[in-house]
């Protein structure tokens, strides 16, 4: 398992969560799988590089499911 050290207070460990978010794109409304991270020590929650690509991602597949139906 891949750990990270929190940026922020650079005492704990970063956990990686996944959360269904609604999003709103000409319109329409859907759900995406979106991730962050919080840290086990300080509770803050953070994106990186990685989790900001995945919701990136998940953003562009949902547009180009709202323009099939436009």
């Amino acid at each position: 398992m891949n750990t990270r050290t929190c940026s922020i207070c650079e005492m704990g460990q970063l956990i990686l969560y996944t959360e269904k978010i609604t999003v709103v794109h000409l319109g329409q409304q859907g759900q995406i799988e979106s991730q962050y991270s919080m840290c086990d020590y300080c509770n803050s929650e953070q994106v990186g590089a990685d989790e900001a690509r995945f919701n990136k991602l998940a953003m562009n597949a949902f547009k180009k499911q709202v323009f099939k139906t436009v």
